[in-house]
């Protein structure tokens, strides 16, 4: 996908020829997927919004090609990545207790990020109060918005609504 396809383009995909029945009904052969603009910009707006996230590739680019460079590191390239066993590992070590983001927001919007955190606290106290009682024996509960696995392989009724908010 490229920069220019946000908002006009679409992802199309073919399903696997492993793993997925191609008798069920439940995976199609293929599915397309349209890559819409956030709700936040308008049409009016979307080129410049393609033009900023551009910019912000090409400066993030940059700045990491000057740190390898800095570094005296450079890319492996496409011939020697092809040429590597996906069977072996890396040799560098994670860091420990690093951050697992549950989502992600763009620089300098605090009041995004506030929120996001806000919903999915509130999301993870409701769903905490409702596995509690489903655990307790009662199968009435409404579980929140956003619930998937509990809906799918235990059918439980999912509040239709937003996802809980704080």
């Amino acid at each position: 996908m490229l920069v220019g396809d946000i908002g006009c383009g679409v992802l199309r995909a073919q399903r696997p020829e492993i793993y997925f029945n191609p008798q069920s009904p439940e995976w199609p052969t293929d599915v397309a997927l349209a890559i819409t603009l956030p709700p936040s910009i308008s049409d009016s707006n979307a080129d410049k919004f393609r033009r900023e996230i551009t910019g912000r590739i090409d400066l993030h680019e940059r700045q990491a090609h000057a740190t390898l460079k800095r570094q005296r590191l450079g890319f492996l390239g496409a011939a020697r990545a092809r040429n590597i066993s996906p069977y072996r590992r890396a040799t560098s070590i994670d860091p420990l207790r690093d951050l697992n983001p549950t989502f992600a927001v763009g620089r300098r919007q605090a009041d995004a990020k506030n929120a996001a955190i806000a919903a999915v606290q509130a999301f993870r106290i409701a769903y905490r109060h409702s596995i509690n009682q489903w655990r307790a024996g009662v199968r009435s509960v409404t579980f929140p918005a956003g619930t998937w696995w509990m809906r799918v392989f235990h059918g439980v009724t999912v509040n239709e609504g937003e996802p809980a908010a704080a």
